[in-house]
């Protein structure tokens, strides 16, 4: 069994008592299909960031349930199928977040490598502020030391006019980002 949790969507124009029943429904039909520890995180009415289906606002629930990938095929089907979802979102949790804990200090060994900040006289620190699209999903893992690493992508857009012919150019540049420690944990959860 892996951890899973579904964000659901529904529409605003929905009674509680409907939404409830939905929940429901969704709710037995994994319990059905052998899930363990389903549970409801009910959200309520929330402005969407652009218009789904002609429509402002949803009505936000997450599951959370410990099932197997047929048992989430299942539900996804039945979600696409709903006329009363607006949108959902099936995703497997990573293990750290699924409530399995990191190894303990105590068991941890030091990182190889330790990485510094810089810290200079008047104060400031040497930090990197990358803005760009996401390419690729933060990716969270644990070396072997317990050290916490994350990978991503991002893209990022630049255009410019050319000086010589005066044209609009435009390029996109690629990178790989990973993060160590509190960071990759921190943008793996974001």
């Amino acid at each position: 069994m892996r951890p899973y949790e579904v964000m659901v969507i529904f529409d605003a124009s929905l009674e509680e008592d409907a939404v409830r029943a939905l929940v429901d429904r969704f709710t037995k039909q994994l319990t059905a299909a052998g899930a363990k520890s389903v549970k409801a995180d009910t959200w309520g009415k929330r402005r969407l960031a652009y218009p789904v289906r002609h429509r402002s606002e949803g009505y936000y629930v997450v599951l959370e349930a410990n099932a197997e990938p047929a048992a989430l095929s299942g539900l996804d089907r039945q979600l696409s199928l709903a006329d009363e979802v607006l949108r959902h979102k099936v995703l497997r949790l990573p293990e750290p977040a699924a409530g399995r804990s990191r190894p303990a200090a105590s068991q941890r060994r030091p990182p190889q490598w330790a990485p510094t900040r810089r810290k200079y006289e008047d104060g400031t620190d040497n930090t990197v502020s990358i803005v760009g699209n996401l390419t690729r999903e933060p990716e969270l893992r644990f070396t072997p030391s317990g050290q916490a690493t994350a990978t991503f992508g991002i893209a990022v857009n630049r255009s410019w006019t050319d000086r010589q012919s005066q044209e609009r150019r435009e390029s996109t540049s690629f990178f790989d980002v990973v993060c160590w420690g509190n960071l990759a944990e921190n943008a793996a959860t974001s």
